[in-house]
């Protein structure tokens, strides 16, 4: 387990990275910060709120017009980074439901998926 203060400039954008093991805990303590989702979408976390980002989801920050500071907490297998750079990609599926219709179409991280069933059994397996 690790946990860190983290210090984002006034409009700084953070690289595309994921979180091994189970995610990453974070407070918002000053600012806004935003969490771009790189399946599209993004979710706006002001000062004070508290969020998970999931596992394996591939996602980045951006602060807003002042600085942010947040506090994280990870747990990683032991000899892991807590934050893993990647490109910009739309993976890892968070449940079952994102792989039905063509959503398993969508996701390119940390694989493509051959169809549904496979990629409702990589939710439910993690292979």
């Amino acid at each position: 387990m690790t946990s860190r203060s983290l210090f984002i400039d006034a409009n700084e954008v953070l690289p595309w990275h994921q979180h091994p093991g189970i995610g990453a805990y974070t407070i918002v303590k000053t600012g806004t910060l935003t969490v771009e989702d790189g399946c599209g979408g993004e979710i706006v976390y002001p000062q004070g709120t508290a969020f998970i980002e999931p596992p394996g989801r591939v996602h980045r920050g951006r602060a807003g017009a002042v600085p942010v500071e947040t506090v994280q907490t990870f747990v990683v297998p032991v000899g892991s980074g807590f934050s893993v750079n990647v490109p910009q990609a739309c993976g890892a599926p968070l449940g079952v439901d994102e792989c039905k219709g063509n959503g398993w179409f969508d996701f390119t991280y940390p694989r493509t998926f051959s169809n549904q069933g496979d990629c409702q059994q990589y939710v439910i397996t993690g292979e």
